[in-house]
């Protein structure tokens, strides 16, 4: 049933060996068979120690991807000791009834392989290379529903092994066995598709339905409220999208949910009054990192809940508490955002690190171990350590700012302090400028550059800083203002700036003009650039005439030469390289009447 009715294509049988190799790991052996010879081998395996069969074929005797051909079933692979369960039937119990409760197709066999559990659905119809994607991100999928049961974050892939039904666990004793269900095979489609709208059910759902009533809370100053980590992390990864882009926006909100989780396992709880902090936070961070287009908000919340435990004097759902955050979601989901500088923000809570940071008081040391949450001071803590030169260069740079300003005191020129610290010039210049006695060390390089100089009122001329102040939003740079200059210049400078900003503004009024008549304008202004030039041509024709006559007749004093008029032969056609000569007589006074304005006379 593993690989169908196919005889065609390679399968992988391995055995772990005794012997341990330069690693310090079990050396292995396997081999791979043409799919006729699978009875012969498996008959030969059975009751042999740690034996695994490949869960694909292979279009030739290779078990890499590039080689795959089919496979016919969706696994998971449970390694139930890593959370502490038993190899029983109670376990078995419990996680089929997980999945039943989430809305996912009972899967057609449970294989116990000695210490964990696999899971498999078969397919109605074998996967094909070109829908491996769609494959791969239903194995995690089911893995991330599953997160309860710790399974086993590597064995995702089409190459994997799997042990055999059949031999025995080298370690344990125990004999692999396989518990065939009633379910039927499964299509791919209709399995992603209950997996993507699965409901997670952790186990803690049915501990707290079989206690029947609320625990109480510890009390007292500092008292710490046990939190069910494990069951915080299957909700986290039970709700985020299929594939998060990386450093993408629900990408950055599933990092900063997992580092709230995180800070809570390295406290051993959450304090008795940030409890409601903590929900509302992890709530907001995994709505906008899930891919969910409408979410019941009751039920999404109370999936939260089952890891942060309820008490008599903590019940959000019955003290609406985070009504406020659902309004938004409403809202979310409505289409709202918000409009801020021409952009459209998410209407929900957009929490910075800092404020996270500043709200649950997470500390330099816990975030040591974050991923996302981190401070301006962290992030520096780790860009030294992964580029220590850097720092080596800093450092540098600092005791050559020293050195100059103690040369520059002794009296000697730039050119001289240049010359013997091996610099140029401006660089002196520079270090003087930004190096002065008393005052903080300011980098100038590098990403801190522009943060830092802000810590320096004398870097900037009183005009910079003035708009740096009023551009960039930046109050805090408004009491370095009188330091440098007098409040006169610094209000005409903002005068100034006013000023700038309005003439920006007619000048984008100008270019708001209509087009059609800008259009009008350029065609009126060239009719009258043609009637100028028809009158200037009217002009030179007509004063030319009256000095030599019409053109082709002859004066009226030569005896025997009869007199020529325009009526009575065709006027003679102007050579070619005469461009712009003036038209015939007899048609220049309609096209003036044509071209030039009326009461015009050319």
């Amino acid at each position: 049933m593993l690989y169908g009715n196919h005889t065609d294509g390679f399968f992988t049988h391995a055995r772990k060996l005794a012997e341990i190799g330069s690693d310090g790991r079990p050396k292995w052996d396997q081999k791979c068979y043409p799919l006729e010879q699978l009875e012969s081998v498996l008959q030969a395996s059975r009751g042999a120690k740690d034996v695994y069969l490949s869960q694909s074929t292979f279009l030739y005797p290779s078990r890499q991807e590039k080689a795959f051909l089919r496979i016919r079933c969706v696994y998971i692979d449970l390694d139930i000791y890593n959370a502490h369960l038993q190899d029983s039937e109670g376990t078995i119990r419990d996680l089929l009834l997980v999945i039943q409760n989430a809305g996912i197709p009972l899967p057609t066999t449970v294989t116990r392989s000695g210490r964990g559990l696999y899971v498999r659905w078969f397919l109605k119809d074998a996967v094909r290379r070109w829908e491996l994607p769609q494959w791969k991100a239903l194995q995690a999928r089911l893995s991330q529903l599953l997160v309860d049961f710790a399974p086993d974050g590597n064995a995702k892939d089409v190459s994997r092994v799997l042990r055999f039904p059949g031999c025995v666990h080298s370690e344990t004793g125990a004999l692999a066995e396989t518990r065939q269900l009633n379910a039927e095979p499964v299509a791919l489609s209709e399995l992603t598709e209950a997996a993507l709208k699965a409901v997670p059910n952790i186990r803690l759902a049915r501990k707290t339905a079989e206690k029947g009533k609320k625990p109480r809370a510890a009390t007292g100053a500092g008292a710490l409220c046990e939190v069910d980590v494990h069951a915080l992390k299957g909700f986290i990864e039970a709700n985020k999208p299929l594939m998060p882009r990386e450093h993408s926006t629900a990408w950055m909100n599933l990092q900063r949910a997992h580092d709230l989780v995180k800070v809570i396992d390295m406290r051993g709880g959450v304090p008795v009054g940030q409890r409601t902090e903590f929900t509302l936070w992890l709530l907001n961070l995994v709505l906008q990192a899930s891919d969910r287009k409408k979410v019941e908000f009751d039920k999404f919340m109370g999936q939260l809940l089952l890891g942060m435990p309820l008490s008599r004097d903590f019940d959000p759902q019955e003290e609406g508490s985070m009504q406020t955050l659902e309004r938004r979601q409403r809202q979310f989901e409505a289409g709202e955002r918000h409009k801020f500088h021409g952009r459209e923000y998410d209407i929900r809570y957009n929490p910075s690190n800092d404020f996270l940071i500043g709200k649950l008081g997470i500390t330099a040391e816990e975030q040591q171990h974050l991923t996302v949450v981190i401070d301006e001071d962290e992030k520096r803590r780790r860009r030294e350590a992964k580029h220590p030169q850097r720092v080596v260069a800093r450092d540098g740079r600092e005791q050559r700012r020293v050195q100059a300003v103690e040369l520059r005191a002794q009296g000697l020129s730039i050119r001289a302090i240049a010359t013997a610290l091996g610099v140029s010039q401006s660089t002196i210049h520079r270090d003087l400028d930004t190096r002065q006695e008393g005052a903080e060390y300011v980098e100038t390089r590098g990403r801190r550059a522009g943060r830092d100089r802000e810590k320096c009122p004398h870097y900037f001329t009183p005009v910079e800083l003035a708009r740096r102040t009023r551009r960039h939003h930046r109050p805090h740079l408004a009491p370095l203002l009188p330091a440098k200059t007098d409040a006169a210049r610094i209000a005409a400078t903002m005068q100034q700036l006013n000023e700038d900003q309005a003439r920006r503004a007619a000048g984008l009024a100008d270019d708001a003009l209509d087009r059609e008549q800008r259009s009008r304008l350029e065609d009126s202004s060239i009719s009258l650039r043609i009637a100028v030039s028809l009158t200037r041509m009217a002009q030179a024709a007509a004063k030319k005439e009256a000095q030599t006559g019409p053109r082709g007749a002859t004066p009226s004093n030569s005896p025997g030469t009869p007199s020529a008029s325009w009526g009575s032969a065709a006027p003679p056609i102007p050579p070619p390289s005469r461009v712009g000569a003036a038209p015939p007589p007899n048609r220049l006074p309609q096209l003036l009447h044509r071209r030039l304005p009326e009461g015009a006379s050319p």
